[in-house]
């Protein structure tokens, strides 16, 4: 006697046998009457989906609607669990979504952090700037910039350890004469005399750039001009040479670490540009070590600099474990491909200005003056434009 699924398997079977005898039988007859051949086609294609769902039964749930088993529970049962997985599912994602939102903020503030801090950044390749030939002016200015001092400091290892920074800028504090902070859970303590240590910085000269000789800064009115005429101490940097307008942003981002424009060059780093210039001796390891004690007075609101500089003090802190740094971005670090970029940015500005200057002549003339009742004042003018050939 057979067993059930042997008598399923035979029913099986006996189908497909079907599907194939109809399938044939259509085919056979595809030339005779248009009609049957159609109702053929169509009575084996049903026979198919048939016997399809019937093969698959056994490896995949499928809801036969014919089968008189299959009752309304069943179906709202289904519903149910369809309804729950979706529910699941949805939880899952919203939770997914949620991590990744936090994730892009947690990478978007780390993002802003690392801006901030090389923006306020300029580091030298000493080696290569000193290679440069094809501009006096521009090797003078670094033989200078070493002369002073301040080689170790502005050329120390160029890597930027975010986390580690923004964990010192957030604990740090001025404790007597010393920088102290917390790196992962360790207290650190950065003093003067190791500031001056580790990056070779003079400890005797001036530290207040207004006993920069006046006519010393007078002298240098004309030579850092452009057109070699007396300049103001203070103004845009456009009427410098182009030595003294990168020593200029040398020194408002990596030295005094100034937040704002830097196309306008301010009295104190023309008194220091002067006194580079000219060789006068600079306590830089004073200069510089006020400026530390700035920028973690919470009170001063001072932009957050040195950031490779305290990357290095704090690497060589025996008791401290640096995370992984980033290299600071090639164009943040002044070598002969920069410097020279940066050269021919400024003789295109200059070109420009010069074009646009001596194109046009610009005057004003008074049309009329109106006075309204409350007292108030208008000028009516008219811009007059001549084009010069």
């Amino acid at each position: 006697m057979k067993t059930s699924s042997n008598k399923k398997s035979s029913r099986r079977n006996d189908r497909k046998v079907l599907v194939a005898e109809e399938s044939t039988k259509s085919w056979a007859d595809s030339d005779s009457d248009s009609s049957r051949s159609s109702s053929s086609s169509s009575d084996s294609e049903q026979e198919e989906v048939h016997c399809f769902m019937a093969d698959h039964a056994s490896d995949d749930e499928v809801f036969e609607f014919a089968n008189t088993e299959f009752t309304r529970e069943d179906l709202v049962q289904a519903l149910n669990d369809m309804v729950h997985e979706y529910k699941t599912l949805s939880h899952t994602f919203e939770e997914i979504k949620a991590e990744n939102n936090i994730l892009f903020q947690t990478l978007l503030a780390f993002y802003k952090m690392a801006s901030a801090f090389i923006t306020h950044s300029y580091q030298i390749n000493s080696e290569s700037v000193l290679m440069i030939h094809d501009h006096e002016g521009i090797l003078n200015m670094f033989k200078a910039l070493e002369a002073s001092g301040l080689r170790r400091f502005l050329g120390c290892e160029s890597v930027l350890y975010e986390m580690e920074l923004g964990h010192f800028f957030d604990t740090a504090l001025i404790q007597g004469e010393d920088v102290t902070g917390v790196i992962s859970g360790k207290s650190v303590s950065i003093s003067s005399t190791l500031f001056a240590k580790v990056f070779d910085l003079p400890t005797e000269g001036i530290t207040n750039f207004s006993e920069v000789p006046k006519d010393t800064v007078y002298d240098a009115r004309s030579f850092f001009s452009k057109e070699g005429v007396q300049i103001d101490v203070h103004g845009k940097k456009k009427y410098l040479k182009h030595e003294f307008r990168l020593l200029n942003d040398i020194l408002a981002k990596a030295l005094t670490v100034k937040a704002g424009s830097f196309d306008s060059v301010t009295v104190e780093r023309f008194q220091m540009m002067t006194a580079i210039h000219y060789g006068l001796k600079v306590n830089w390891c004073k200069v510089l070590f006020n400026v530390l004690k700035d920028m973690v007075d919470r009170s001063q609101r001072k932009a957050k600099g040195f950031a490779a500089q305290i990357g290095v003090l704090l690497k060589g802190m025996p008791t401290i474990t640096m995370g992984n740094g980033v290299p600071f971005p090639s164009a943040k670090i002044l070598s002969i491909r920069t410097v020279h970029t940066y050269i021919a940015t400024n003789i295109t500005i200059d070109a420009r200005a010069e074009m646009i200057g001596s194109s046009y002549s610009y005057g004003f003339e008074l049309i009329k003056i109106r006075s309204s009742n409350s007292g108030a004042i208008d000028l009516v003018i008219r811009v007059i434009g001549a084009e010069i050939y």
